[in-house]
């Protein structure tokens, strides 16, 4: 019971059938707590709520409106949504932080869903303005924190080398490692380059990331992305998960 395991994985807003598939998996799975990124006011979305409503997991969801994106948090742990998602002005549904008790401490934990890297002026102006708004409340660096999600973002000295990022979105992850998170998955294999998406050309991504306050640092015992959703058909992208104890 020592061991805290949570699994952070973009579910891409599936059909009702493949959200009972992926429902089933999850439960398989039997970690604590699962952050579930690019949820939509949808049927699928509804299935996974009640799905684990009714197996009796804490749940943490604000429905998105309209054709807008969110974040659900799923936990066997007890959660309540914690102040810091409260915040959130502009695209608040991709933003959904709780706080809970886990060996005598308080955590919060942080899932979110950065808008996707198109390139019409409209798009790219809301993922810049989104991504601002996060480094803004992010900056307040706490003890005992945990951020998670797809941030649709990779850090500038990603393999391969893309030429689609601009130097805000590459500054926004070197601003998480200046106020004081450190890349959870970096910690462990610094030197090694993982993929979370695979694009229709073959190339990798790294857009999902776990980034933990610098007092957890000693506590990871493991961070590493899980290529079974993909290969099972499950999302086109992979969960990592990261134990800490």
């Amino acid at each position: 019971m020592n061991k805290l395991t949570i699994l952070c994985w973009n579910i891409g807003n599936p059909s009702i059938e493949r959200a009972q598939s992926q429902a089933t998996w999850l439960y398989s799975l039997n970690h604590d707590i699962y952050v579930l990124t690019e949820t939509k006011n949808s049927k699928g979305c509804k299935y996974l709520y009640d799905y684990f409503k009714e197996r009796n997991f804490y749940i943490e969801y604000t429905i998105p409106q309209g054709n807008e994106y969110g974040v659900m948090i799923l936990s066997k742990v007890q959660i309540a949504e914690s102040l810091l998602s409260k915040r959130f002005d502009y695209l608040s549904s991709r933003v959904k932080s709780v706080h809970f008790d886990w060996m005598g401490e308080q955590y919060e934990l942080i899932g979110t869903y950065v808008p996707s890297n198109d390139r019409k002026p409209e798009k790219y102006q809301r993922k810049k303005e989104f991504i601002e708004e996060l480094d803004k409340n992010l900056s307040e660096y706490t003890d005992n924190r945990i951020f998670c999600g797809d941030l649709n973002t990779v850090h500038k000295t990603h393999i391969p080398k893309y030429t689609m990022f601009r130097e805000w979105e590459y500054e926004f992850l070197d601003n998480l490692e200046r106020n004081n998170y450190c890349d959870a998955f970096s910690i462990l294999f610094n030197d090694k380059q993982e993929y979370s998406w695979i694009g229709r050309n073959g190339n990798g991504y790294r857009y999902d990331y776990f980034f933990i306050s610098k007092n957890l640092k000693d506590k990871v015992k493991n961070c590493v992305y899980f290529h079974a959703p993909v290969q099972k058909e499950l999302s086109d992208h992979s969960a990592v998960i990261l134990d800490i104890y």
